[in-house]
């Protein structure tokens, strides 16, 4: 069903959560320190996934800011915090994604959409493995809408902030920032392949 998550204390998860209606998961200055290795966090899977992740603990103008809520991976065994596949949906509103040796997002076939907080000081810095593409967020023919919010600190191959390929859109507007990551090979900030585009 379709519903509304509000956090009330700081959480440590070991399962991953799959998303196939809408969801909006307020973090409200808390933090999710997910321990699992064999699967995202949360996995937005389908025409019908929608996930929204906020921060609302003190009020919109912190939600858009980012606020003071978490989601930090505690494994680098992973492939990515949160998974979108199958037309699926993500909103980024508030909160912070951040992952040492594991991206923040990975986006196949679906819409991601950031309007405030903030991906970090996620991915590997790696020259040897195409699977370090994108720290912060790897698009594949998928369309990602940034109007707020950062992408910054992140590590990758090639993209440390974002690596877009197979088609995908980026739209980069309004107070959106995706500054200080690092690329092993190329493209600190946003690598694109494959027919991809990015409009600024």
């Amino acid at each position: 069903e379709t519903g509304e998550i509000v956090l009330t204390q700081n959480y440590i998860e070991t399962e991953s959560i799959t998303m196939d209606k809408l969801v909006t998961v307020d973090l409200n200055g808390y933090t999710i320190n997910y321990m699992g290795k064999d699967a995202p966090l949360f996995k937005v899977v389908g025409q019908e996934g929608n996930l929204v992740l906020r921060d609302g603990a003190n009020g919109e103008a912190a939600a858009l800011s980012g606020g003071t809520g978490e989601i930090v991976g505690r494994s680098e065994e992973l492939d990515s915090l949160i998974e979108v596949k199958e037309g699926g949906t993500l909103t980024i509103a508030g909160g912070t994604l951040k992952s040492k040796g594991v991206r923040g997002v990975l986006s196949n076939n679906s819409t991601v959409t950031m309007t405030g907080g903030h991906i970090k000081e996620s991915g590997i810095f790696d020259a040897g493995t195409s699977g370090s593409n994108g720290g912060g967020m790897l698009l594949i023919g998928s369309k990602f809408t940034m109007t707020g919010g950062s992408i910054e600190g992140n590590f990758g191959k090639l993209g440390g902030g974002v690596y877009a390929t197979n088609n995908s859109q980026v739209e980069i507007s309004g107070s959106a920032e995706i500054t200080g990551n690092k690329a092993a090979k190329d493209g600190g900030g946003i690598y694109v392949a494959g027919s991809s585009t990015v409009t600024v």
